[in-house]
């Protein structure tokens, strides 16, 4: 078989943020709507510096020459000058700015205040500005300092006044050019506050954009990573199933020979486990990328339960047994023999736990125990007197990766991913897991899942190990192996002989192939590779079913998918078994398909 090659990714598109046009960009109110922090700095020192310089203005005015308020003020503005002149090289920070803006108008309210009839003055209200941008742009700890500030101040001046420490207020000498510079200079004041709130917004907006973008750009970056990288698992895994259907269908056939030698044996039972091990670790990377990926479904169809426990069980019993450790399988009669559950699913939760059971184990018994939890509900309980597990690791039993599995992985081998896919599995079927144990004294892993009762299945369980007996005639059957690899065709001619003899096989090396010699032969099965170059099985099936309605056409693939069996029954298929294949598995999935070919 050929093995697929996945589909490119595409990376998941990042939105982007609209640039301004850039005629209206090099312009300064541009950069200003843009949220510029540069140009938000300049403003805050223009702003600042007009503003020292409308009140210098204003002191001018009053009532004779105030050389404090001007001075203060020539002072301000040139410090601010030399800032915003080193501002070219190095950046004021917008906290500093609004500091400076805050303490200018702090000054300048202050001086008027004091010279214009302190407490009486009708300045001292707008004290209470000045908390305003603190608390826009500062926060709220600032606003507090500013208003304390100003209250204090305030606390000074009446004391003072109280004291006749003040000057004595005089009228000035232009009352409507002062009163007219006051009303404008504070509105000022206060018009400033809103246009430094809706640039300092901006900016903030525009900041917060940048980020998120960011954090999306990044998301999108990781997803793209880890969809590659469950592809990529499940990928390989696909092409391990290859090879491991060679190797663990010739370990089958060579089974089957008698042979003297025990070292043979021996040797022929070690890479037995092994294959084995290798994939059961296959199969649990692929298991996790199709969760991860949202692939994994759960499809439940008629099932005689205690059959297909009697069936996994069976599979421990010869290893437990070498080991000198007793299996017991116990099934409640209250619990129904026809319930509707994904077979496939819950068989391979209960090897898991049962793997698990008797890799724990050195010595007295393992145990299946099935009962009746509840209406509609049954319990699963795997237990064993291996080991045990101390109480503070049970809460991270089912976790992938924890310390346990760690460390139960370098001592025992595994993946450590077991445990996790059976969790993931039960929760999806809509049940529970958990379990019970004490250091030393072994370990109990049970889980409940709701289970509908049904009507028997008019042919049960297709993998079992009992097969149907075929008569004289049917056992020559003729039957066409389709697979683009020779290694596989040779595996399933292999293993078909051993139990049937007396078949027919005739190869084909491609799905065209397979069309041909169906044009001059008759057949009465076909085992049809789903994976081909040029045509694959699903569309050499598909053309097949337009003049042959009859032949019964069994799928073999190495993809374990559900939409790739979906596809291959839809496309006309009768039966589809995934490799690597059991031997008892595939010789009764034939038996059955020629036997219902007669039938027909």
């Amino acid at each position: 078989m050929t093995g697929a090659t996945p589909p490119p990714i595409k990376p998941a598109s990042t939105p982007q943020r609209q640039p301004l046009a850039p005629s209206i960009r090099a312009t300064w109110l541009g950069r200003l709507r843009a949220g510029d922090i540069d140009t938000i700095n300049q403003l805050f020192i223009g702003l600042t510096i007009g503003h020292g310089a409308m009140f210098g203005w204003l002191h001018w005015l009053g009532p004779g020459l105030n050389p404090v308020g001007i001075y203060s003020n020539a002072i301000l503005v040139a410090f601010l000058l030399l800032v915003l002149g080193a501002n070219r090289q190095q950046r004021l920070s917008r906290e500093t700015s609004t500091w400076l803006l805050i303490g200018s108008g702090y000054i300048n309210i202050t001086i008027i205040v004091v010279t214009h009839g302190g407490v009486w003055s009708p300045v001292l209200a707008w004290y209470m500005v000045l908390p305003v941008p603190a608390l826009f742009i500062l926060g709220l700890r600032p606003m507090v300092a500013v208003v304390a500030g100003a209250a204090a101040t305030v606390l000074a001046i009446t004391l003072a006044q109280s004291h006749n420490l003040l000057p004595e207020f005089q009228q000035a000498n232009s009352p409507l050019a002062w009163a007219f510079m006051v009303f404008a200079v504070l509105g000022l004041s206060v018009s400033i506050l809103p246009v430094l709130y809706h640039f300092m917004h901006n900016a903030m907006v525009s900041g917060l954009n940048e980020k998120n973008l960011e954090l999306q750009r990044i998301r999108d970056q990781l997803m793209t990573e880890q969809l590659q990288k469950d592809n990529f698992l499940a990928s390989v895994s696909h092409e391990l199933r290859t090879p491991m259907n060679a190797i663990i269908g010739f370990l089958q056939a060579i089974e089957q020979r008698p042979t003297g030698d025990a070292q043979t044996q021996e040797m022929h039972g070690h890479m037995n486990h092994s294959a084995k091990h290798l994939m059961t670790v296959i199969n649990d990377l692929l298991d996790l990328s199709q969760m991860r990926a949202g692939k994994l479904n759960i499809e439940p169809r008629q099932v005689d339960l205690p059959k297909l426990v009697s069936d996994i069980s069976h599979t421990f019993k010869p290893q437990l047994d070498e080991r000198g450790i007793q299996l017991r399988v116990k099934i409640d009669n209250n619990v129904s023999q026809w319930v509707m559950l994904d077979s496939d699913r819950l068989s391979q939760v209960l090897i898991n736990l049962l793997g698990n059971a008797a890799k724990f184990t050195t010595h007295g018994w393992v145990s299946i125990y099935v009962s009746q939890a509840g209406l509609g509900v049954v319990r699963f309980e795997v237990s064993d007197t291996g080991k045990g597990i101390a109480a503070h690791h049970l809460s991270r039993v089912f976790d992938q990766y924890s310390d346990i599995t760690n460390s139960t992985r370098r001592t025992y081998g595994g993946t450590g991913l077991g445990l996790s896919i059976c969790r993931q599995l039960v929760e999806m079927q809509g049940g529970d897991i958990g379990v019970l144990s004490q250091l030393g004294q072994g370990a109990t892993f049970w889980f409940e899942l709701p289970l509908e009762a049904c009507e028997p299945l008019a042919q049960p369980n297709t993998g079992s190990h009992d097969t149907p007996a075929l008569d004289e005639i049917h056992a020559r059957a003729r039957v066409l192996v389709v697979d683009d690899s020779v290694i596989n065709r040779l595996v399933a001619k292999k293993l078909l002989l051993i139990d049937l003899p007396h078949l027919q096989i005739t190869e084909a090396d491609s799905a065209q192939a397979a069309l041909d010699a169906l044009a001059s032969q008759r057949f009465d099965l076909i085992l049809m590779d789903v994976v081909m170059p040029d045509k694959d099985g699903i569309e050499a099936t598909a053309h097949i079913r337009t003049t042959d309605q009859k032949i019964t056409i069994i799928g073999l693939t190495a993809d374990v998918t559900n939409d790739v069996k979906t596809r291959c029954l839809d496309a006309g298929m009768n039966d589809v078994i995934t490799k690597p294949f059991e031997r008892h598995v595939l010789v009764n999935r034939v038996k059955l398909g020629i036997a219902s070919s007669y039938a027909d």
